[in-house]
């Protein structure tokens, strides 16, 4: 898609906030939903997410109870994985809460995924199609998890929407 030359680029200034969630169909089962950007894959604009804080629910933290219980949630591309694992490149970033027996310290929410220390404050993906991710193991009831992201919108030249593209394409084959 062709644009018009601007000698100034349009990015956002300032950081904004995006709320989800997803909800566990079963336990224990891979649930997907999807996150809804203003603006379409081939407008030439990407998100730049700053950072993540995942909220689980209490009920869903009360089920991290043995060593085989884990939480697993994550922000991918696609909504047809048959799992979490962090080396798919569909997957932008997963965060796995491992139970570890008898907790005797609370855990403190926000969990948190910062990506503002990277190249230009941020990780860069295509703005759609994205979702939000969770699984479970050894959990009796559904989870929830509800998450902010700290995003900005960049619009990107032909070439770096292509780059951007690219992302989802494994760099180390």
């Amino acid at each position: 898609m062709a644009k018009r030359r601007s000698s100034k680029r349009i990015s956002d200034a300032y950081v904004n906030r995006a709320y989800v969630e997803v909800v566990m169909s079963a336990a224990n089962t891979l649930t997907f939903s999807q996150i809804r950007w203003a603006v379409g894959l081939f407008q030439g604009i990407a998100i730049k997410i700053n950072r993540i804080e995942w909220f689980p629910n209490g009920a869903t933290l009360r089920e991290v109870v043995t060593a085989a219980d884990i939480l697993i949630m994550a922000i991918t591309s696609r909504n047809d994985l048959a799992n979490l694992d962090v080396t798919n490149q569909s997957i932008y970033c997963g965060l796995s809460v491992v139970g570890v027996g008898v907790n005797v310290e609370p855990r403190i929410l926000p969990f948190q995924t910062d990506f503002s220390t990277l190249s230009e404050g941020g990780l860069l993906v295509p703005a759609n199609p994205m979702y939000i991710a969770a699984n479970s193991v050894g959990f009796a009831v559904p989870g929830e998890i509800r998450a902010l992201i700290y995003y900005q919108f960049v619009e990107l030249s032909d070439q770096e929407a292509l780059e951007v593209l690219q992302t989802v394409i494994p760099g180390n084959v």
